[in-house]
């Protein structure tokens, strides 16, 4: 869900993590059959950098500060996020507060944000040197399609993602993983869908393609949890002799 700069804006998903290669092609092929409206599709790699102050200021004060890599055709700029952790619900449905804006060169600039709130969500770390922590390489297939909610067209991408946690300071990978994510799509939805119709329709899909697959299984930590988590995993490990 694109918000460039905007005012309030929700992120609306569910992930999954998927145990095969080939069980991710089978959910591509479910999905794909469940709605004949097709919006979007494309395929691209990009990389996620996840960046903080050294005590980790903003991560610890619920916030979470990443950047993606320009990757043409479809993303000509770079992007900065700002992110709530955010809520997940009884359903495995994650909420949270999402701001986007674009920047020159894949080098973290933060001047770009002009919009209150994310600056705001960004002042714990005011004034102080800000480094990536880790990243994460994507190789992704993104589809949209609409579904009829409630007497409206709500849009849902379905993201099927081949993904790679690396450590920035090592380079070493830390996590090989083959996840989904099921996301409420603002842009090419019907104005005036609610939270609800979008939690719903989320919600919706992500069972329809549980059911076909069960072995996936529900992801409640966001990227940035599992990056920072692997990042301490590792230096507590003893060195080896």
């Amino acid at each position: 869900m694109a918000h460039i700069d905007a005012g309030e804006a929700f992120e609306i998903e569910s992930k999954f993590e998927i145990p095969s290669l080939s069980d991710m092609r089978h959910l591509e092929s479910c999905f794909n059959a469940a709605s004949a409206d097709l919006r979007r599709e494309r395929y691209y790699r990009t990389v996620m950098r996840y960046c903080d102050a050294e005590d980790l200021a903003l991560y610890t004060g619920g916030t979470v500060l990443r950047t993606m890599d320009a990757s043409l055709p479809y993303f000509i700029n770079p992007e900065i996020f700002v992110k709530t952790k955010g809520v997940v619900d009884a359903s495995g449905i994650l909420t949270r507060e999402e701001y986007q804006a674009h920047m020159s060169t894949n080098a973290l600039d933060m001047t770009v944000l002009k919009n209150p709130r994310p600056i705001a969500l960004l002042e714990p770390a005011k004034g102080r040197s800000l480094t990536e922590h880790f990243n994460t390489v994507v190789e992704r297939h993104h589809i949209s399609r609409s579904f009829a909610i409630d007497g409206k067209t709500v849009t849902v991408d379905l993201a099927l993602d081949e993904v790679w946690y690396v450590e920035k300071a090592s380079g070493d990978i830390l996590r090989h993983a083959y996840e989904m994510e099921v996301e409420f799509e603002e842009e090419l939805s019907d104005a005036g869908v609610t939270q609800e119709e979008a939690r719903k329709a989320v919600r919706q899909v992500g069972d329809a393609l549980r059911s076909q697959v069960p072995g996936l299984r529900p992801i409640e930590e966001s990227r940035a949890d599992t990056g920072y988590r692997l990042v301490a995993e590792k230096k507590s490990w003893p060195e080896l002799k």
